[in-house]
């Protein structure tokens, strides 16, 4: 198992204090050091969000021309910035689903629909790879539920991000939606590398990474499952190395949040 993260990064209390003071209070200093990485990533993301708009002023042509070699610098430079941009995001989600306070918005949401916008908006990074995306959509199911759409964009797109990735060229991912019961049922199967059997229980553990996969942060599947569980629902993988794996959710109809919700919120923060 490879988690790429010190066993301590929630226990920072020195062994020897707590040798010294077995009665002091753990928690207290747990709770302080996830305050502290959470400002700290909070101030990272402003200067990251900063950069990327000059770097999108500069890409803009207004301030002169670039050689081809500028070009593709630029390129780079935006690209490792997106990066850090998403890795920032995933560590503030993180903090802020374990501290048990973040606030779902839940508001009728066709499932359906952003299923499908969201396979749209994946086909062009899968047409690079010629990977066909198979999706027939289903009739005569009720896919309205009360959900929250920006998160719930965010896993449908994590998992076909992933699909995409893990997927050889010419390969194939297929999507499929159905009705079951009290729940509605979501499975991206692809045709790719698949996980291996020993890393297939910890996938979806907090920055647990596969020793194959060296980028990432390790926590956007665990974004996903706690997203998923947060309205209610389940989430699994099935895999066979080689041949491909399957990642499967389901929505209770009636969500009732595990985790506090605010209607009609704008905005996700804590």
């Amino acid at each position: 198992m490879n988690l790429n993260v010190s066993p301590n990064l929630f226990n920072p209390l020195p062994r020897s204090k707590e040798v010294e003071n077995p009665e002091i209070d753990k928690s207290e200093f747990v709770m302080e050091w996830k305050n502290i990485l959470y400002m700290l990533a909070h101030d990272m993301k402003n200067p990251v969000t900063s950069a990327g708009g000059f770097l999108s002023r500069l890409f803009s042509g207004k301030y002169g021309s670039f050689t081809e070699r500028q070009l593709d610098y630029l390129e780079l430079i935006k690209d490792n910035l997106g990066k850090l941009d998403r890795l920032v995001k995933h560590l503030l989600d993180f903090l802020r689903f374990e501290s048990k306070e973040y606030r779902l918005v839940l508001n009728p949401l066709n499932i359906l629909t952003i299923l499908s916008k969201n396979i749209e908006i994946l086909k062009t990074e899968a047409d690079k790879k010629n990977i066909k995306i198979n999706f027939d959509e289903p009739e005569n199911i009720d896919s309205v539920i009360n959900a929250d759409a920006v998160m719930m964009s965010r896993v449908i797109t994590n998992l076909l991000e992933n699909a995409v990735k893990y997927t050889n060229q010419g390969g194939t991912i297929t999507v499929k939606f159905s009705d079951i019961d009290n729940d509605l049922l979501v499975q991206i199967t692809d045709t790719g590398i698949g996980i291996s059997e020993n890393h297939l229980p910890h996938i979806f553990d907090a920055f647990y990474r596969v020793a194959e996969d060296l980028g990432g942060s390790g926590l956007g599947l665990f974004i996903v499952k706690s997203i998923i569980e947060a309205h209610g629902g389940r989430i699994w993988a099935e895999s066979i190395p080689g041949n491909g794996s399957s990642f499967s959710f389901t929505l209770p109809k009636e969500i009732k949040s595990n985790i506090p919700t605010k209607s009609l919120r704008a905005g996700h923060s804590i």
